[in-house]
């Protein structure tokens, strides 16, 4: 009993592993978009326009124009443009790996199909199994040998 309470417990961790995994894969391959980097864009040249017009405010003696107004002007003006800047340099890698890939795919579709890549029509590569899941398989062919032997040496009647 306590041998089937360790194995469905190994079972779990290794469950609980592969989703942990699962998780980590998937949010690395989430990169930001085009959608994003624009998004960004605007964000930052609107805080730049912002923060310029409450230090412009302040400066042209305004009414309700303060040195909190200022210093928040200033705040808005620098971390707009670090928006514009990273929107920018993301829109142009992101145009750049764009470029790359389709020429990238013309060399391809010139030279023919790629050796790399499985044909369609072959079978799936196996499924991966944990070490538990080993484990077990090599145990029970070690009973199937087992029972194999014992049997040979039994005369049938």
């Amino acid at each position: 009993m306590s041998e089937e309470k360790k194995e469905e417990l190994q079972a779990e961790d290794d469950v609980k592993e592969e989703a942990g995994k699962t998780a980590e894969s998937e949010s690395e391959t989430q990169k930001p978009t085009t959608r994003n980097y624009v998004i960004w864009l605007l964000a930052g040249a609107y805080l730049v326009y912002t923060g310029y017009r409450l230090c412009s405010s302040v400066l042209a003696g305004e009414e309700g124009g303060g040195i909190g107004f200022m210093i928040a002007g200033i705040f808005f003006i620098v971390f707009g443009a670090a928006l514009v800047f990273i929107g920018g340099r993301g829109l142009l890698r992101v145009g750049k790996e764009k470029q790359e890939e389709a020429q990238a795919s013309a060399a391809r579709a010139e030279t023919g199909p790629d050796r790399s890549e499985p044909a369609p029509d072959s079978p799936e590569p196996a499924k991966k199994t944990s070490i538990s899941e080993r484990a077990n398989l090599v145990r029970n062919l070690g009973d199937d040998v087992a029972e194999e032997a014992s049997g040979e040496d039994k005369e049938p009647e």
